[in-house]
């Protein structure tokens, strides 16, 4: 097995092959290459952790889940000019078709391999399958570090008030209005279907109650410590159900 910073070059290099002249476009694709940067950098957060709970000899590989678990955007975003799976492909299998098209991983042994193919073809789903143990972990950290950085690119574009159509899956964008019943959904801990999304506010209300999703005590003392859903929910409307979805998470997270 290489060295992460040769893994981190040869993802570097695979992303150069996707730059565009148009300033917009480019724009797209920078923002999956530092965001995958950023997901490493959580995953070794929550690896360092949780090491009483991770075999040393998968900690390589949880690096490599998180590495490379996006690698499929950039081909998905040649062909399509979005994000947005339902209108394209699964970002998550197409990730894996690259990664065995171009050999990235061919030095790893089979189980390696298979182990990382898994965690990044299995982080994007709505409900992860019982899975054996060692795979169960790759994809857990991986979707936890992924979750994570997402508020940090979600904040970005709020925090700048602009419009990027890609980012916000080309949901119309109304700031006053938002599906009322999702704030339902959190409080019950009802998972939400993307399908469900109507405005960009839903987008931006149903990541305030991912923190339900995380896994590890790990990754919500993070998110509790970030404040990620306070610092969401003030691009929201201030209104009576609002509030109480910012108090009801405030509740959530006394605990961790």
């Amino acid at each position: 097995m290489k060295d992460l910073k040769t893994y981190i070059q040869i993802f570097r290099d695979f992303v150069s092959e996707y730059r565009y002249e148009n300033e917009a476009d480019q724009r797209n694709i920078d923002l999956k290459l530092y965001h995958t940067e950023r997901v490493l950098e959580i995953a070794q957060y929550l690896i360092e952790h949780l090491k009483s709970v991770i075999k040393p000899e998968l900690i390589p590989l949880v690096e490599l889940s998180a590495l490379f678990h996006d690698i499929g955007r950039f081909e998905q975003y040649r062909q399509f000019k979005t994000f947005a799976d339902p209108i394209s492909v699964n970002h998550a299998l197409e990730g894996v078709k690259m990664l065995h098209k171009h050999q990235i991983l061919s030095d790893l042994a089979d189980w390696q391999r298979r182990l990382v193919y898994g965690a990044v073809a299995l982080h994007n789903q709505k409900l992860l399958p019982e899975l054996p143990a060692d795979l169960a972990l790759l994809t857990k950290i991986t979707r936890d570090a992924d979750k994570l950085d997402i508020f940090e690119v979600m904040l970005g574009h709020l925090g700048k008030g602009e419009s990027n159509d890609v980012l916000t899956l080309h949901l119309p964008k109304h700031d006053h209005q938002y599906s009322t019943h999702l704030v339902d959904k959190i409080m019950n801990q009802e998972m939400i279907d993307y399908k469900e999304h109507k405005f960009v506010n839903d987008m931006f209300l149903t990541a305030v109650g991912w923190a339900q999703q995380l896994n590890y005590e790990a990754s919500l003392r993070y998110f509790k410590e970030k404040a990620y859903h306070r610092q969401i929910i003030q691009y929201l409307p201030q209104d009576d159900k609002i509030l109480a979805l910012q108090d009801y998470m405030d509740h959530y997270l006394e605990k961790y």
